[in-house]
């Protein structure tokens, strides 16, 4: 039953225009991918599980740099050559 309703999906005239037009359609910094090139290789990745345990360590990793970048800032605050600004920033921490 669902092999039977992919074929048609797949022998559809609209569905043969689309992957006609994908396949014409390169998106700027894609030079030499097409676009039914990247969603293929986007939904193959999404369905293997790759893309999500990607996704997943990149958002830990930059939660973990979170917090001494946030240090870093805090201690450059002394040397901005803003007139008050150490005062004004502690104030509107205060507020």
């Amino acid at each position: 039953m669902l092999e039977r309703i992919k074929r048609k999906v797949s022998y559809s005239s609209t569905f043969r225009g689309i992957m006609r037009w994908s396949k014409r359609v390169v998106p700027p910094g894609f030079e030499g991918f097409d676009l039914y090139q990247i969603s293929r290789f986007f939904f193959r990745a999404l369905a293997e599980g790759h893309l999500v345990t990607r996704a997943s360590a990149i958002a830990f990793k930059l939660f973990l740099a979170f917090f001494p970048a946030v240090i870093v800032l805090l201690t450059l605050i002394p040397y901005v050559p803003i007139v008050d600004f150490q005062e004004k920033l502690l104030t509107t921490f205060r507020t």
